[in-house]
């Protein structure tokens, strides 16, 4: 404990960089509140639920890389969810066949 105060007193009392102190205590405190807490209550059936769906909204959308029905139906339905920008560009990536994650860069 006394080593603790020591090492935030010296902090507080002579910063190398007033920057530094501020992120060096700041950020710690912001991943902590803002990833952890989020999961904390998440039950393994959750997660379960969700890595199903994810993996059927990928078959669907391989799907519809073969199927022009299943191309319009998957489309109207990513545009409900999803960003115009992003169905338009899923829809491009789908009609030329590549039903695989596009390479971001």
């Amino acid at each position: 404990m006394p080593y603790a105060l020591a090492e935030a007193e010296e902090n507080f009392l002579v910063p190398a960089q007033t920057q530094a102190l501020i992120w060096g205590d700041l950020v710690p405190q912001m991943m902590l509140s803002a990833k952890i807490p989020r999961w904390w209550n998440v039950t393994p059936v959750q997660m379960h639920w969700v890595g199903l769906n994810l993996r059927y909204g990928r078959e669907l959308l391989a799907e519809a890389a073969l199927d022009e029905s299943a191309r319009e139906a998957a489309m109207v339905e990513l545009g409900r969810l999803a960003a115009p920008a992003r169905t338009a560009q899923l829809r491009a990536l789908i009609e030329r066949g590549k039903s695989k994650k596009p390479s971001t860069r």
